[in-house]
């Protein structure tokens, strides 16, 4: 379990054992920390609201039940509403935390050298020594980082559509460019599947500002999100 996650919030999150078993608990709430970025931002996706407050669809309960399969929890239909509403308090309780850290991805700026300067002043937040490069001549990347001894480097990108190829082409150029261990790409939108591949391909790690709190997970041990895959 992240180190962020204090041990008491399990009991927080406890609800009678004749409706979901403990270690049934347990297990989600390990796996809900452990891929809370990809979880928060899908379940976030599948709610939609228009501009004035109305809920135009909410497929959440799609969401998390496929988010529960995926790690072999398969409630009964009669059950399926008890276990929806058991990942929405653990989404809510986690929220609380990365509030109580200070780390909110809605806080991202819109513009592209402001997001640059956030995305490092997020990592130094988690241990990581960060600074923005200059942007002239940077080769591609946008933000150099370092832990542990791994020097890190990362393009940025504030897009709302997916990014495709050349981003991955550019932080391949950097990596090589600035002697780099480590080169990743991260969006607050998607990757294309031509870029998926090029990334998989060529040890590039693809994140989003949601995945942040993991960076150790993603940089250092290299594992990337399921954009990556």
């Amino acid at each position: 379990m992240s180190k962020w996650l204090p041990s008491w919030l399990h009991a927080v999150f406890r609800v009678k054992r004749d409706k979901i078993p403990v270690r049934v608990q347990d297990h989600i709430i390990e796996q809900a920390t452990d891929h809370f970025p990809a979880l928060s931002r899908n379940v976030a996706k599948s709610l939609k609201i228009n501009d004035y407050g109305a809920v135009i669809s909410d497929v959440r309960p799609q969401a998390i039940l496929e988010f529960l399969d995926s790690f072999g929890v398969r409630p009964e239909p009669e059950m399926q509403s008890v276990y929806v509403s058991f990942v929405l308090k653990v989404i809510s309780e986690l929220e609380i935390e990365f509030a109580k850290i200070g780390f909110s991805p809605d806080t991202a700026p819109v513009k592209g050298h402001d997001f640059e300067h956030w995305v490092a002043r997020e990592l130094e937040r988690f241990g990581w020594k960060a600074r923005a490069t200059a942007g002239a001549g940077d080769q591609g990347i946008d933000v150099i980082a370092e832990k542990h001894g791994i020097k890190v480097g990362i393009q940025c990108k504030r897009y709302s559509s997916a990014v495709g190829n050349k981003s991955v082409q550019e932080a391949i150029s950097g990596k090589q460019f600035h002697g780099l261990d480590v080169a990743a790409v991260l969006t607050t939108s998607s990757f294309t599947r031509a870029a998926k591949q090029l990334a998989t391909s060529t040890d590039i790690v693809l994140m989003t500002h949601y995945d942040i709190p993991q960076s150790d997970q993603h940089l250092l041990t290299r594992q990337r999100t399921g954009y990556g895959n």
